[in-house]
Formats: C-alpha cells, structure tokens, sequence
C-alpha cells in the first residue's frame, strides 16, 4: 500500500470540510454602531469630568490673580470621526450611511464636512439615513465654504426625491429672509408660502411647528408690525389701552414684584 495514499486522501477531505464551512460571519452594522456611540458618551463624559475641573481651576486662578486656563468648548472627536469613516467602508446602503451621517455630526472644519458630504450625495441622497441632516442644512454655509454649500443645496434639490430632505433644503435658502425681511413685504410673504408648502408636504411635524412659532413671532413683534393692543391701569388707576398712543413713540417698561 502507497503509505503517501491515506495522507492525501486525508488532505482532500480536509480540504472539502473547509470549504463546506460557512463563511466567517459579518460584522454586524447594528453593534459596530452601537460600539461607536458607547465610546461617544465616554469621550462626552470624560470632556464634562475635565470641564468640572477646569472650572473650578480657572475660579481659583481668579482668586489668586493668575491668568484662567482655556478649556475646549466641546469634546475631540476627531479619532472618533475617523472610525465612523472607517466603519462606513465596511457596510453599504442604509447601513453604510448611518456611519458616514455620524462622522458629518462630529466635523470641525470645512473640509471635513465637505468630504463626508461629497460621499452622502453620491450615493445616498435617497436614504432616509441621509434626512436626518436636514436640520443641519440651515448652518451649511457656516459649516462649509459658502460656494460649497450653494451648490450642494442645489444639486440635493435638484436630484433628491425625498419631501424631508427638500423641505429642509426650502428652509435653508429662504429662513434668512423670514429673520430679516419686514411680516408685510413681498419677500417675507413669498418665503412663507413656500416654507409652509414645504413643511407639509414632507409631515415633518417638528419642522411645521418651528415655522409657525417663527412666523406668528415675527407677525406680532417682527418690525413693521401691529404691536399687540395692550390695556390696563396707569399709576392714576386710569384705565389705558396701547392703541391710544397709536402715530406717537412710546416707552414701555414691564416690570413687577414680588
């Protein structure tokens, strides 16, 4: 007997078992995302431990009269932005996104939000993942570089299908105008119509409910409006209403005690 036989034998059915093997399981999207935000909260609580610190330190540089040490205005996300980017290659579609949307929160430049951007709007624009930035939209030329950020609004709108998205990009191109224009100009009462329009057809209810808040607010108290009618005694116990003094400047100081 060829004493080599059992040996090869044994090797082509060990190779046989290893390929009936299943395939090593994938990393889950869910738990690698769950992983991210857990290392998130601990970064965000260290930052609050040393900010407690810090303000106690620069009250007692106060008092001591020396200079008052500088303390981060938020948690350095930046190796934790570049793990979100890293997991993002690992996954596609709604998964892939929900990575990517992160690592946007937690930029701190420019470039950092226009790179992850650029990714979003090439592959995800469709996804219910990439709406939930629509908030953000109204900062974006704060965020990014103004030319930047015209342009992206404008390619989302024009390639975006989803109501949310486009809503929220009605309301960074027209909010501007419902914070500087007069209630009764032409301008305010157009960005209005279209801002209210918007809100609707996407049902986003907390967008609906912001709009109105901000209208009704610039509608009562926006310059060149009615000033609510305003009644009540004067110190001569004379009763008084505010249209009385209607064509004439009037000074008025709210005041009470307790």
């Amino acid at each position: 007997m060829n004493p080599t036989r059992p040996i090869l034998v044994g090797a082509l059915l060990l190779g046989s078992l290893w390929a009936q093997e299943p395939a090593a399981t994938p990393v889950d999207a869910k738990a690698r995302l769950q992983q991210l935000q857990k290392e998130q909260q601990t970064a965000i609580s260290e930052w609050q431990k040393a900010a407690q610190a810090a303000a106690k330190a620069a009250e007692q540089a106060e008092k001591d009269g020396k200079p008052i040490p500088a303390m981060p205005m938020r948690p350095d996300m930046g190796a934790l932005r570049a793990k979100y980017l890293a997991a993002a290659k690992d996954f596609a579609g709604d998964d892939q996104a929900k990575f990517l949307v992160e690592a946007f929160r937690m930029g701190d430049e420019p470039k950092q939000y226009q790179e992850v951007l650029d990714l979003l709007m090439a592959s995800h624009m469709q996804s219910k993942e990439f709406a939930k930035l629509g908030q953000m939209f109204g900062y974006l030329d704060q965020m990014c570089e103004p030319a930047y950020a015209e342009k992206a609004l404008a390619r989302i709108q024009a390639e975006c299908k989803e109501p949310k998205v486009l809503a929220w990009v009605t309301y960074a191109n027209h909010s501007k105008t419902l914070e500087t224009a007069e209630p009764k100009s032409a301008e305010f009462q157009e960005a209005k119509k279209l801002l209210l329009a918007a809100a609707e057809s996407s049902g986003d209810s907390m967008m609906q409910r912001m709009l109105k808040s901000t209208i009704a607010e610039k509608e009562s108290f926006g310059i060149g409006s009615d000033a609510p009618d305003i009644e009540g005694q004067d110190l001569d116990d004379v009763a008084f209403k505010l249209s009385d003094y209607r064509g004439k400047v009037v000074f008025l100081d709210f005041w009470g005690d307790w």
